[in-house]
């Protein structure tokens, strides 16, 4: 932005006093050929009359064309056709300086040869100094608008840059509080219900209005209540991350939602991954348990595809099934919503592909660099 920004600033203070200097030079030029022009024309008269003669002649010339006011500059040189200048004697001390000069010259010519050439110079002395007040001021002028347009900009880009950062705060929060309560739902549900079956089957047992062969039954809800446990702690905290990788973390996972529900759950993915991050390797095991948890308990289907790869700038993931898939009026239902969440706060896209059957979820994930 800098560079940009003092490039369109330096622009901005040259190009007013550039284009004010050239067209005040063209003006002096021009009166610097119209007088070199008039002198060239009454030296042809006099030439004419004295051929040989008419060097001696030239200062009388210079003298009446200032006594007509019809020489303007500040010098004028007759050169002849020898290229010897012709000492003129009528000359200032002014006159006597070639610094800030605009020259002009018109050859004169008689008996159709040419005998000089008259040059006339016009003081630009006061053109150089208005130039150099301009560019000053303009100068000036530049440094303030472009104080005035970083300033602005850089105030509005720290106050956007905060309002993103409270943003990705209250996401963050919001992504913890759904996790918790996703917990919370699944201890009250499997948990729940399998402790409260025990222990109405035990209190029965013990009123004896229930045989002792229920006890295994008994069992197999204290078992149930056990694994979910287990899968709850397991989804606070993914240890097989650390001890097994990406790639073969969630082929053990999708194994145990296989081997624990009536799905039959397919994995292809790289056998092993480079290291990705942290927070991109938990947002990938995540949205995996969140789609596969979704799809066994409301989706209805009898399989499930998570299919892994990437390339050097991104991660892609993929979720399908073939359930009943996702109606219209829920598109934010069945846990999409913490899913989209976990893809926005790592800065990739997630999108729900239209599919003959079930659900697909499609999400894109950027590698931090590359790799």
């Amino acid at each position: 932005m800098m560079p940009m920004l003092a490039l369109a600033c330096a622009a901005l203070a040259a190009s007013a006093p550039l284009a004010y200097h050239l067209e005040k030079r063209y003006e002096l030029w021009s009166v610097a050929r119209e007088d070199a022009e008039h002198a060239a024309l009454a030296l042809r008269e006099i030439v004419q009359e004295r051929p040989r003669l008419w060097r001696y002649d030239a200062a009388k010339l210079y003298e009446q064309l200032v006594i007509e006011g019809r020489l303007r500059g500040s010098r004028l040189i007759i050169i002849d056709e020898r290229g010897r200048d012709i000492p003129l004697q009528a000359r200032t001390a002014a006159t006597d300086s070639n610094g800030g000069l605009i020259w002009s010259s018109s050859p004169v010519t008689a008996n159709e040869g040419k005998v000089g050439t008259v040059w006339v110079g016009v003081d630009g002395t006061f053109l150089w100094r208005t130039t150099a007040t301009l560019a000053l001021v303009f100068a000036l002028a530049a440094i303030a608008l472009g104080f005035v347009l970083y300033r602005v900009p850089a105030r509005a880009l720290a106050m956007a840059q905060r309002r993103i950062a409270a943003l990705m705060r209250r996401l963050t929060l919001s992504l913890q509080e759904e996790e918790r309560r996703r917990i919370a739902r699944d201890l009250h549900d499997g948990v729940g219900q399998a402790l409260t079956a025990a222990r109405l089957q035990l209190l029965a047992l013990e009123r004896g209005s229930l045989p002792a062969q229920t006890i295994p039954a008994i069992a197999r809800h204290l078992d149930e209540a056990v694994d979910e446990v287990r899968r709850s702690t397991t989804a606070l905290l993914p240890p097989a991350l650390v001890e097994l990788g990406l790639s073969r973390a969630l082929a053990r996972h999708c194994e145990a939602v296989a081997s624990a529900t009536s799905l039959s759950v397919i994995y292809d993915a790289p056998p092993e991954l480079p290291a990705l991050g942290e927070d991109l390797e938990v947002a990938c095991y995540r949205i995996v348990q969140e789609a596969l948890s979704n799809t066994a308990k409301h989706a209805g289907a009898t399989w499930a595809a998570v299919r892994l790869a990437m390339n050097p700038q991104e991660l892609r993931l993929q979720i399908a099934d073939d359930g009943v898939g996702i109606g219209e009026d829920k598109p934010n239902g069945c846990g999409l919503d913490s899913i989209r969440q976990r893809v926005l706060l790592l800065g990739g896209t997630f999108s729900l592909p239209p599919v003959d059957r079930g659900c697909t979820i499609a999400v894109t994930l950027p590698l931090a660099g590359g790799l």
